[in-house]
């Protein structure tokens, strides 16, 4: 009854306010007013780039918390949400997915990746497009009857995931088309990318001494360009422009995608002039998209694929690196009280997750995580995101597909199912703690291992281990959960 009437106080005030501010923050104003009385809204970008381990972090995520009383399985000592306050108080309950039955948005489809992590042991397939997971979390009763009366039952968690080579396009929005194309170009020609890139270089040469560049040539560079691309990113390397080349999703054979750079030395104004339209409608587009998204969250977890940079080398930790730095340029944080703080939402708590720590013994996993620090040190060195925002880091394994083990000796070792199906007991090595690292001594020290998802399991309900995955969302949820 009591929330009945608020929503309804609430309903006028947004009208009369709305008569001030206009209608659409009218609108905004009474969805929050329902918002305060029937349930609280949070909305978590979980961003980083390809192979950083999102579709997995989703997928135990979700399936976790919807079987949150399920018994652990012989072999498990840790439940997957350990860290979590509300579960470690036995104060959480199973929470229940939504769906979008009006198809207003793509949906992450958690029931393939959870049956292809579960029923067939294989790693998930990558995200091709930008999609949602909704979950409906209970909150706990509150003591006081006043509290319970005003206070909102229960959470909505909203999950944004998206491909991460998208990522990469974010460092498209400040520069001019100029501009990109010296920076691309000079990083084309980089010792790790030399190689990669020599068709497109060799061909755009060509093109500059030739009196007209043609729409046929045209559409070999553009081709050559994306050839490029994809060679690099096999490789590893993650700046990768324009990014829908690689993964187009509702943007699949949009003409703006065939820009690539075209430097001032080689004297093409007809071309350059020609390709700056293509970049200048794609930058557009890309702002007004991934903008309408990646600017109402309320929090951010950034999964790091640190040990496979550490393994690539120095080249593409400073990939990595600039295009993190990027990236974060183009979010918004800032920690945001009071009733009005949804007008203008910003991103007020973060999480920097090195992932895949499973790869390491436990006492690595320290070092890693001190290693994220150092590396966040460097993308933030102004304490920009850091002052504004509630900002954590740590080593996760979304998924622990290995067991950290003792032998007789005090030795710690791993114990996981390889790729062909074997089991035995491997030493991952040491992890450098500190930057500026030592790449001359490292591929000895650090030697790393691809391990599979736990063998075929009949119960898809089961629990599968996590490593601080709780502890995660505890960083992310823990204000909107109490």
């Amino acid at each position: 009854m009591v929330k009945r009437y608020l929503k309804s106080a609430g309903k006028q005030l947004g009208s009369k306010i709305g008569k001030q501010l206009g209608k659409k923050v009218s609108e905004k104003l009474i969805r929050q007013a329902e918002n305060l009385t029937l349930q609280k809204r949070h909305r978590m970008g979980v961003t980083g780039f390809s192979r950083a381990g999102k579709t997995v972090l989703i997928t135990q995520l979700t399936h976790s918390l919807l079987r949150v009383d399920e018994p652990l399985p012989e072999g498990v000592s840790r439940h997957p949400l350990t860290g979590l306050d509300l579960f470690d108080a036995g104060l959480l309950k199973p929470a229940l997915l939504k769906e979008d039955q009006l198809a207003r948005r793509s949906q992450f489809d958690f029931f393939r990746h959870r049956d292809s992590l579960m029923g067939q042991g294989q790693w998930p397939e990558p995200t091709r497009d930008l999609t949602w997971l909704d979950l409906e979390i209970k909150r706990p009763q509150k003591q006081q009857a006043l509290q319970q009366l005003i206070s909102a039952d229960t959470l909505q968690l909203e999950i944004m995931d998206y491909p991460g080579e998208w990522l990469a396009d974010l460092a498209l929005l400040e520069p001019s088309f100029s501009q990109w194309s010296e920076s691309a170009w000079e990083l084309s020609q980089q010792p790790h990318r030399q190689k990669l890139s020599e068709p497109f270089r060799h061909l755009l040469a060509e093109a500059a001494g030739q009196p007209q560049v043609t729409d046929a040539l045209q559409r070999k560079l553009a081709d050559a360009w994306k050839d490029y691309l994809i060679a690099a990113r096999a490789e590893g390397y993650v700046l990768n422009q324009p990014s829908r080349v690689l993964v187009p999703g509702q943007m699949q054979n949009y003409s703006m995608l065939g820009f690539f750079p075209v430097p001032d030395h080689l004297q093409l104004p007809k071309l350059q002039k020609s390709m700056a339209r293509l970049f200048d409608a794609y930058k557009q587009e890309i702002e007004s998209h991934l903008g309408r998204h990646f600017h109402h969250l309320d929090s951010q977890v950034i999964l790091v694929d640190l040990l496979t940079a550490l393994e690539q080398g120095e080249a593409a930790l400073n990939e990595l690196q600039q295009a993190m730095q990027a990236a974060l340029r183009f979010f918004r944080y800032g920690n945001q009280k009071g009733m009005f703080q949804w007008l203008n939402r910003k991103i007020g708590r973060v999480v920097f997750a090195a992932t895949k720590a499973d790869q390491l013994v436990l006492s690595e996993r320290i070092r890693l995580e001190k290693l994220l620090g150092a590396l966040l040190n460097e993308i933030d060195p102004g304490n920009d995101v850091r002052a504004r925002a509630d900002v954590r880091y740590r080593a996760i394994a979304a998924l622990e597909a290995t067991r950290s083990l003792v032998d007789d000796n005090g030795q710690e070792y791993l114990l996981g199912r390889e790729t062909d199906g074997r089991q035995q007991p491997y030493y991952s090595g040491r992890v450098p703690e500190a930057l500026p690292i030592d790449w001359r001594t490292l591929p000895d020290q650090l030697q790393l291992k691809r391990w599979s998802p736990p063998t075929r399991i009949a119960n898809v309900n089961q629990l599968l281990p996590a490593y601080q995955l709780g502890r995660v969302l505890n960083d992310l949820l823990k204000d909107d959960l109490s």
